[in-house]
């Protein structure tokens, strides 16, 4: 389905205008204590009914979870060598399920220290 640019830009113009509808009934309703109960009893029931759909999602990225934070721990404390070093398989999986690129900047992988880094 191809659309001609003047029924493009109409559709985005049409968006927009409904957006900003939207958004201005938005702020005029939001400090009602009606819609705010209403909004928070959809929040609960949501919560309620989604539950275990979080938690199985939980459980089946738990290691991609796990790898992804001790990767970020390691580039905030600017030690990513130490964890390509001590963790070669966490590495490639993180690799392999597309959160790393091969080796997107260059990193030394001279002998590294097992002791983390101490800042002064």
């Amino acid at each position: 389905m191809a659309f001609s640019q003047e029924k493009i830009e109409q559709l985005i113009k049409q968006y927009e205008t409904h957006r900003a509808k939207e958004r201005e009934r938005y702020q005029l309703r939001k400090d009602d204590p009606e819609f705010i109960e209403k909004n928070r009893q959809r929040a609960r029931d949501h919560y309620q009914k989604n539950k275990e759909k979080k938690r199985e999602s939980y459980f089946k990225n738990k290691t991609y979870i796990l790898y992804k934070n001790q990767y970020n721990y390691h580039k905030r404390k600017d030690n990513i060598a130490f964890f390509i070093k001590k963790y070669p398989d966490r590495h490639k999986y993180l690799i392999e399920s597309g959160y790393l690129e091969a080796f997107p900047e260059p990193v030394s992988l001279e002998p590294v220290s097992l002791a983390p880094k101490t800042t002064s």
